[in-house]
C-alpha cells in the first residue's frame, strides 16, 4: 500500500485507493501502525449492492479503531 499524502504522521487517502481496491486486514494493519491519524475522502453511500467496498471500509475502521488512531471520513451521504 502506497500512501502518497503524508505529513506529520497524518495520512490523506481517497476511499477508492484504499477500498475500492483488493486489499485486507494485513494492509490495514499496516497503515494503522504507521499513522496516528488516517483522512479518508470521498466516501460514498455505502450499501449491499457494494458489499466488497463496505466490508472493506468495516475492516478498515476495526483496525484503526483496535489501533486507537483518529480517523476522520468525508462523504457524498449526510448523516
Amino acid at each position: 500500500l502506497r500512501v502518497r499524502r503524508v505529513r506529520h504522521g497524518v495520512a490523506m487517502l481517497d476511499f477508492d485507493e484504499i477500498c475500492g481496491q483488493a486489499l485486507g486486514s494485513p494492509d490495514y494493519f499496516a497503515l494503522a501502525e504507521s499513522f496516528h491519524t488516517v483522512l479518508l475522502c470521498g466516501v460514498p453511500q455505502l450499501s449491499l449492492e457494494n458489499h466488497d467496498v463496505t466490508r472493506r471500509f468495516i475492516v478498515l475502521i476495526d483496525e484503526l479503531y483496535e489501533h486507537r488512531n483518529v480517523a476522520s471520513e468525508s462523504g457524498e451521504a449526510s448523516l
